[in-house]
């Protein structure tokens, strides 16, 4: 299976029982608001294929909130949709090994703290990133080499 569209489905409980589908690319979970996780870390290693995801207006992050820093394994991910979706805490300065990533949406998060990772924007970090929606978050940017 490439492609799995899950949106709008009334969906509850948990993400638990997504994996070990290594062809999947397609995940689409958005408009489940009772949809909750945590993010499984391990889709870093189950999921290799995925490019396309997006658990916009669910609770997917939630309880914790945390971005998984393991879904810096997910190499072929190019569009991360996770608007309105309870992800909490820093992003995850080790998704600056996502170089296929162009679009990144986190807006709608107001427990997303700190400084967008300086790390992202370096060398070796995300080239193709053209579009960074942070809005209604608690996110700054800091000046290169600042605390």
């Amino acid at each position: 299976m490439e492609l799995i569209d899950l949106s709008s489905n009334s969906l509850s409980g948990g993400l638990d029982n997504i994996r070990n589908m290594a062809k999947l690319r397609v995940m689409y979970l958005f408009n489940n608001p009772n949809l909750t996780g945590p993010l499984p870390p391990a889709w870093a290693t189950q999921l290799t294929s995925l490019s396309y995801l997006n658990f916009a207006n669910t609770q997917a992050a939630q309880p914790g909130g945390q971005l998984p820093d393991q879904w810096a394994g997910l190499t072929q991910l190019v569009d991360l949709n996770a608007f309105k979706s309870g992800a909490a805490g820093t992003l995850p300065a080790a998704w600056s090994a996502l170089h296929a990533m162009t679009q990144l949406d986190v807006s709608e998060n107001p427990g997303l703290v700190g400084a967008i990772p300086w790390k992202w924007a370096g060398a070796g970090g995300m080239p193709g990133l053209n579009a960074l929606y942070v809005y209604n978050t608690g996110l700054s940017c800091m000046p290169p080499g600042g605390e």
